[in-house]
């Protein structure tokens, strides 16, 4: 339904609609175009964005927040005075941010987003299984999986794997509401929604803590 992060786009879209703000996605013409403009992805649309704001066919541009991984990437976008203000997921990202491209640290704001609880509500039911969630998009890294699934069927515990990128809510929903507890494979999280909607079906978490990743040959720490 929604370009770029659908689950992202969908929270701001739903809180929109909640404060009665009007609102248009992905205007086409030039009569449909607001004088705020959220940039939620891509840098050829926030360059477009900084163009129409040099004609002065829109006022403000909010940029983010899944724009870029290192902000230092697109300098010459970054630094354009016609951003009003650069839009994270969350504070470690804005924090790695200010690190990655001091120029831009008085413009940063945080924009988390939420799930909807009256749809990741827990019906009753037997739990059955552990849920394995499993997220190493990305990242060259690799969970040793295979341990833990020895020990689980050692102990002749029942689990279910789900990886990133394979489900719908659907899905992700139903196994949840089977689910005793989930435990979450991932090395980096900048909001963490998969785990609100497990916690929002009143199932538990054990995660992987790690502070920091390898990225394109770069540290990105989250402390």
């Amino acid at each position: 339904k929604y370009s770029g992060h659908p689950q992202v786009l969908k929270s701001f879209v739903d809180g929109l609609k909640k404060l009665d703000v009007k609102f248009n996605v992905n205007p086409t013409e030039k009569k449909d175009f607001y004088s705020n403009v959220l940039v939620l992805s891509g840098i050829e649309q926030l360059e477009q964005a900084i163009n129409l704001k040099k004609k002065k066919i829109i006022k403000k541009i909010f940029a983010g927040p899944n724009l870029a991984i290192f902000p230092s990437e697109f300098k010459n976008v970054f630094s354009s005075k016609e951003i009003d203000y650069v839009i994270t997921p969350s504070k470690w990202v804005t924090d790695y941010y200010k690190k990655d491209f001091p120029i831009i640290k008085n413009k940063i704001k945080e924009l988390p987003s939420g799930i909807d609880l009256d749809y990741w509500m827990p019906k009753d039911g037997k739990k059955k299984f552990v849920l394995f969630y499993i997220k190493e998009h990305n990242i060259n890294f690799k969970f040793n999986i295979k341990k833990y699934i020895k020990f689980f069927k050692k102990e002749k515990i029942e689990y279910k794997i789900l990886k990133y990128g394979t489900y719908n809510n659907k899905k992700y929903k139903k196994l949840l509401n089977q689910s005793t507890i989930s435990i979450f494979f991932s090395i980096s999280e900048s909001q963490g929604i998969a785990l609100l909607e497990s916690w929002a079906m009143g199932v538990p978490t054990l995660v992987y803590y790690n502070n920091e990743i390898t990225f394109q040959n770069r540290k990105i720490n989250s402390e």
